[in-house]
């Protein structure tokens, strides 16, 4: 739903980004002031998206153990894997937008440069 929205929008002002910036507009032209917007609009978009991520974690956390049931151990380890990585993404994720707010104490690198995929 609105996250798919959001992302669209998101990447959408990336691609945007990417094309000015390969063009090299001149400064105080049309083609910078959007380029300015178009960044305003992914970053804002970025955060948005994070945040709405808190608590995400918790519905697959607690459907680990209905999974430890299934009677096939490829299946099982494989259905594990799958839920406990997502679940590390999320607190992984969680870490680096405390660090982003400056809630917790990043380090040299803070906010966006904590983590990268």
């Amino acid at each position: 739903g609105r996250d798919k929205l959001a992302r669209f929008f998101q990447y959408g002002a990336r691609a945007l980004v990417g094309a000015i910036s390969f063009a090299g507009p001149v400064v105080d032209s049309r083609m910078h002031r959007v380029e300015g917007h178009a960044r305003t609009v992914m970053t804002n978009l970025a955060g948005a998206r994070r945040t709405n991520r808190w608590c995400k974690e918790l519905p697959v956390i607690m459907s680990i153990p209905k999974g430890l049931c299934i009677v096939d151990p490829v299946e099982r380890a494989l259905d594990f894997l799958t839920k406990a990585s997502l679940s590390i993404f999320f607190i992984i994720d969680h870490v680096g937008h405390l660090k982003q707010w400056k809630i917790l104490p990043g380090g040299k690198r803070n906010g966006a440069g904590t983590i990268q995929l």
